[in-house]
């Protein structure tokens, strides 16, 4: 019997991982409260103990008595020399010796005993072992399995433990169900009497910072440090990170080729809009690329208070401010500077040609009128002296154009001159012959 308590013992020590002595002290504990309530002689004694032999499982039960001499009546607690030193050879009087006085039913209360007190100690060995693991992994991420809900809570089976993933530390519009396999932030471990407790978190800034780091190798190694991170969770978030080598783009290694990286980490938090801003040790440039995608067309810093004061153009004041204020706000938190958005000085408008184009009935301004000036005439109707009438200085030869104050007869002669080379065409002067179709022989 003892034999076989000892080689279960060992079984469970290593299937369980739970060390052997911690489960041969508790059954000791458990068979000395045993010997204690039994009617044995033993119960009688006011300082006892248990012991399980480690080698052979056998289990012995020992009273602490004091020696005294032999002419004297013991008491509960006392025991003669002459019997002391039989248990002890170099006994004497006012020696503390063990006397063995182990209950003839021992073995079966062993055994009563020793499941229930095997499973309770499995039970507090494990979240021991739970509670240590887990204490050193606060702010790291953890992946799990949703089991069920409790009050809007979520549970979360972590193979060796369950975890509680709070209403509070869940993202808005994120929908579990039971099965679905989630990552998520360790925020705390603490024992409580049941065991240990470990919160979970989904909105934690932590769980972006950890993302990056499994997705992108250049952050883990030093390369690209992640400045800051701030979010509104479930709808936005925005990361500043930093190259500390030049030849190595910090954006662009966050983002990975064609977005393979950031496209990991949108999946994880189901669509969550992440900005990756480029940090600037200048406060301009740093508020400039937090505020992307809006074009900023100027910066005006107050030295006293540091508050910035940003101008945009007009179509891109929405831009700036985002959706519900989250672009400028989150901007003014990573950046640590208050924001004010503004818009830029009255812009030229573009000239609409003198024509109103808003409001009903649109009318002409009155405008001056533009008129382009008449070509001037360079016709000289007089030829150079050295040059003879009717030849250009190219030496082409040219008609003049007629006199306005010439007489009919000469207009009309000219008229006869046009018509004549009009007609004299040299096919209309072949013979009538050639004109004339052959005659069918």
């Amino acid at each position: 019997m003892n034999g076989e308590l000892l080689h279960v013992i060992q079984a469970i020590s290593r299937e369980k991982g739970i060390d052997k002595e911690i489960l041969i002290q508790a059954i000791e504990e458990s068979l000395l409260s045993a010997a204690r309530k039994s009617t044995e002689p033993i119960a009688q004694k006011k300082d006892i103990m248990v012991q399980i032999d480690r080698e052979t499982g056998s289990i012995k039960a020992f009273a602490q008595l004091t020696v005294i001499g032999n002419s004297k009546d013991p008491g509960p607690n006392e025991i003669i020399l002459s019997k002391a030193k039989k248990i002890n050879s170099g006994s004497k009087t006012g020696d503390v010796i063990n006397a063995e006085m182990t209950p003839s039913n021992f073995g079966r209360i062993a055994a009563q005993n020793a499941k229930q007190i095997i499973i309770q100690k499995i039970r507090e060995a494990e979240r021991d072992i739970i509670f240590d693991e887990f204490k050193d992994r606060v702010d790291d991420i953890t992946m799990g399995t949703v089991r069920r809900k409790e009050k809007g809570n979520i549970i979360i089976d972590l193979e060796k433990t369950e975890a509680k993933l709070p209403l509070k530390e869940q993202c808005p519009g994120e929908k579990y169900f039971i099965g679905d396999r989630i990552r998520a932030y360790i925020a705390e471990v603490k024992m409580s009497p049941k065991g240990p407790e470990i919160i979970l978190s989904r909105t934690h800034i932590g769980l972006i910072r950890r993302l990056f780091e499994l997705e992108v190798p250049e952050i883990v190694e030093g390369t690209v440090e992640i400045k800051g991170i701030v979010r509104e969770p479930g709808f936005r978030c925005k990361i500043a990170v930093h190259s500390n080598e030049s030849r190595v783009d910090p954006v662009g290694a966050c983002v990975g080729m064609r977005g393979s990286r950031i496209k990991n980490i949108v999946r994880e938090l189901e669509n969550e809009k992440l900005d990756i801003v480029k940090w600037d040790p200048d406060i301009a440039t740093y508020v400039t690329n937090a505020l992307s995608p809006a074009e900023i067309k100027s910066i005006e810093i107050d030295k006293e208070g540091g508050k910035l004061a940003v101008r945009v153009a007009n179509d891109q004041l929405s831009i700036a401010i985002g959706k519900r204020g989250q672009n400028v706000r989150l901007a003014s938190k990573l950046t640590g500077r208050e924001i004010d958005i503004r818009k830029s000085e009255e812009e030229p408008q573009p000239e609409t040609g003198g024509i109103e184009t808003e409001g009903p009935g649109a009318k002409e301004k009155d405008s001056p009128e533009k008129t382009s000036p008449e070509p001037e005439d360079h016709t000289d109707t007089q030829p150079p002296p050295d040059q003879e009438a009717g030849q250009t200085a190219e030496g082409n030869t040219t008609i003049p154009a007629p006199e306005e104050n010439s007489p009919p007869e000469a207009a009309e002669e000219d008229k006869d001159n046009q018509d004549h080379q009009e007609n004299n065409n040299p096919e209309d002067n072949k013979p009538e012959e050639d004109n004339k179709p052959e005659k069918e022989e």
